[in-house]
């Protein structure tokens, strides 16, 4: 009847239902893990010992393959934190941490991404920016050392021992 479309008028006023309404909750969920996901490197830390990949028995071939799938969701986050950042889906300031730490990724293409998109939320958010800079370089830390222990792996054809990343 009458009812059922004058709620579905309502609801196409107010937004709900709408796609990018949508889209923009699942972002602002998952935010948190976006963007602990934006400087993986394959190398997972675990009790007091470390493991890369997956433990014990990883060779140097599958641990150059995580690193590698690792480098493409790095890249495909830095993509959705920029899509968020135009769209205004989340608090801007709040990539800014996972932004520093991006912008000194080995692959060139991600880390000069990633500084355009830190240099516009520096012009647009100035104020707010030395705020999150020492978690910034807290994070450029990590993520460079976890870089460091998988590079370190590789090379030596080892899992990772018991190195494990600093906190």
């Amino acid at each position: 009847g009458g009812e059922g479309g004058a709620a579905q008028a309502v609801a196409k006023r107010n937004g709900e239902g709408d796609v990018s309404s949508i889209s923009s909750d699942v972002v602002r969920k998952l935010w948190p893990s976006i963007l602990q996901a934006a400087t993986d490197t394959g190398v997972q830390a675990q009790g007091a010992g470390s493991s890369m990949a997956g433990g014990a028995g990883v060779n140097a071939v599958a641990l150059q393959d995580v690193m590698r799938s690792a480098a493409t969701v790095r890249r495909r986050v830095l993509e959705l934190i920029e899509v968020a950042h135009r769209g205004g889906l989340t608090a801007p300031w709040d990539a800014i941490p996972a932004l520093v730490a991006l912008s000194t990724d080995p692959i060139l293409d991600t880390s000069a991404r990633a500084l355009r998109v830190l240099k516009q939320c520096c012009e647009h958010h100035a104020p707010l920016v030395p705020a999150k800079l020492a978690a910034g370089i807290i994070n450029t830390y990590r993520f460079q050392m976890s870089l460091t222990m998988a590079s370190s792996a590789v090379a030596s054809g080892d899992s990772g021992g018991t190195r494990r990343p600093p906190r």
